[in-house]
């Protein structure tokens, strides 16, 4: 069966790192299908050099790799300033809780357990992908907001009655400590 997901942009790369040569060829078939561009890898050394030229918009890593392992790759790419906000879905045949609690706490997204779903994987990544682009959009939105409220010179606050607390932007802040 042929999984095709509409609307992934064509920017939609995913890299894909096991030491399993079948997970990683039917990961390839299964997002290829589903219209995204897939490069895998075998260990955690080559992930870390694939990150940083392949840029990918969605990272598949395995927990258990030759060499440096799944939370350490993740670890080191959350350090990378072009890996902070990188969407990484952790995978393992561990089913121990111990395994996903240190998988969010090395950075990871998301995780999925082994045998992996077919069936559902590319509509697993493509919201994973989807949900990270809502992100970047919100961020680039706030940004643009803060810079034409500095040039308007305009602020906002916001305050909650129950809890007798005032929120307000740095702009508005700024506006009240300059003109008083």
């Amino acid at each position: 069966m042929t999984t095709v997901i509409k609307n992934i942009p064509e920017q939609g790369r995913v890299l894909v790192v096991d030491d399993d040569a079948v997970i990683r060829h039917l990961s390839r078939i299964t997002l290829e299908e589903a219209g995204y561009e897939v490069t895998v890898c075998s260990d955690g050394a080559t992930a870390l050099e694939l990150f940083s030229t392949f840029r990918p918009h969605v990272l598949m890593l395995d927990v258990v790799l030759p060499g440096k392992d799944g939370f350490d790759v993740c670890k080191e790419i959350r350090e990378l300033p072009e890996g902070k906000d990188v969407p990484i879905v952790m995978m393992t045949g561990l089913e121990d809780i111990g395994s996903i609690h240190m998988a969010y706490g090395a950075g990871a997204t998301d995780f999925i357990t082994k045998p992996i779903n077919w069936q559902i994987l590319a509509y697993r990544i493509h919201y994973i992908f989807r949900a990270n682009q809502a992100f970047k959009d919100l961020r680039t939105s706030e940004t643009r907001l803060s810079y034409a409220q500095q040039m308007a010179r305009m602020g906002s606050w916001e305050w909650n009655t129950v809890q007798d607390l005032v929120q307000m932007s740095d702009a508005c802040l700024h506006i009240l400590v300059v003109t008083t």
